[in-house]
């Protein structure tokens, strides 16, 4: 009498599930055996509610019934832009680091009152952006 130990359930493939909504590609993971856990981040090249990537990778190998991690975009990181006339150059500076933003000024007077900015106040920017700044 012999004796066979099983190794399991073969591995299966993680489907393709770039582009898709998190609940398509809930179900395309629920479809081959696994079971999906999302997370979310911006992405500047992928439109929000859309898959950007997964780990493991789309095509790769996946013990049966494991967990894949899907990358869900929230869109571009966005700030809304602070109103910062009438602030002092230095007051302005600070305002627009602290949301995100960097400043730019053709001369740098931190006493100065800032009597314009571009972009607008209250404007929404990728985060990083440059304010310019006129006095």
């Amino acid at each position: 009498m012999s004796i066979v130990v099983s190794d399991g359930h073969a591995p299966v493939s993680v489907p393709p599930l770039e582009d898709l909504s998190w609940d398509q590609a809930e179900q395309a993971l629920a479809d081959a055996d696994l079971r999906g856990s999302r997370v979310d981040e911006f992405s500047d090249d992928v439109d929000s509610g859309l898959v950007i990537r997964a780990e493991p990778a789309s095509g790769a190998e996946a013990p049966y019934h494991s967990e894949v991690t899907v990358y869900v975009s929230k869109g571009p990181d966005l700030v809304d832009v602070p109103d910062v006339v009438g602030m002092t150059v230095d007051g302005a500076y600070e305002t627009l680091r602290a949301a995100g933003l960097r400043a730019s000024l053709p001369v740098y007077e931190p006493d100065a009152e800032v009597t314009a900015q571009d972009p607008g106040a209250y404007e929404s920017v990728r985060r990083g952006s440059t304010v310019t700044l006129s006095v």
